[in-house]
């Protein structure tokens, strides 16, 4: 996705700063000869593969140094930042807190679940991630350590994106997660509280107030 919106961006002002050279160059290259003529639109050629490599590499540079900008050029997919949600498990309240990262452009994510004690449950990290704007869909396969068994899970997530503010980014994510081995889904709702990451017990705390959950 960032590959695709960074394409289009550096294309696009490649072709406004050739165009707006030529139209500059145009009377001087008409008192050329032919073969000039020629040369010289071989050297554009050339000059704007390097105009489209030296803005590429420096919006992606910039894309990695600014929250803000991965923010703008990703619009609807940027999904950076802290996210927690809630669960019940029989009677017992459980949390789950996220930090999702798109510093290089790829979208990674890793997670751990707390019991209602504080204490970790599971750890997990993603392996895929894939973003579908169309319709505003995140899925990802992960692989999970739950600390009360001795395998490994693979497993795969699936979220609704939804942005409770009209033109910004989704803050809510609405789905759920199944375990490849038994296969029951595990329903779950998470809440964006911060473009960042953002210590565990501070997490807690907000997820607490988000879901009215009082302290155990």
């Amino acid at each position: 996705m960032l590959t695709d919106q960074i394409s289009k961006l550096t294309t696009g002002a490649t072709v406004a700063l050739m165009f707006s050279s030529l139209m500059w160059l145009q009377p001087y290259l008409a008192q050329l000869s032919t073969t000039y003529q020629l040369a010289g639109t071989a050297a554009s050629a050339l000059i704007a593969v390097g105009v489209y490599r030296l803005l590429a590499g420096g919006l992606l540079w910039l894309f990695k140094k600014s929250r803000w900008l991965r923010k703008k050029i990703l619009g609807n997919g940027f999904l950076e930042g802290t996210w927690v949600g809630h669960y019940l498990h029989g009677t017992e309240h459980r949390f789950t807190i996220e930090h999702i990262d798109q510093t290089s452009g790829v979208t990674v994510i890793r997670g751990r679940e707390f019991g209602n004690d504080g204490r970790t449950r599971a750890s997990w990290s993603s392996d895929t991630v894939s973003i579908d704007l169309a319709r505003m869909q995140l899925v990802y396969a992960y692989t999970c350590k739950v600390f009360e068994r001795k395998h490994v899970q693979q497993g795969l997530g699936v979220f609704s994106m939804v942005s409770e503010v009209s033109g910004e980014p989704a803050n809510k994510l609405d789905g759920y997660a199944v375990d490849l081995i038994d296969g029951d889904p595990d329903p779950n709702t998470e809440f964006k509280i911060l473009d960042k990451e953002m210590k565990d017990e501070d997490a807690i705390s907000k997820a607490r107030v988000i879901f009215g959950v009082p302290a155990a």
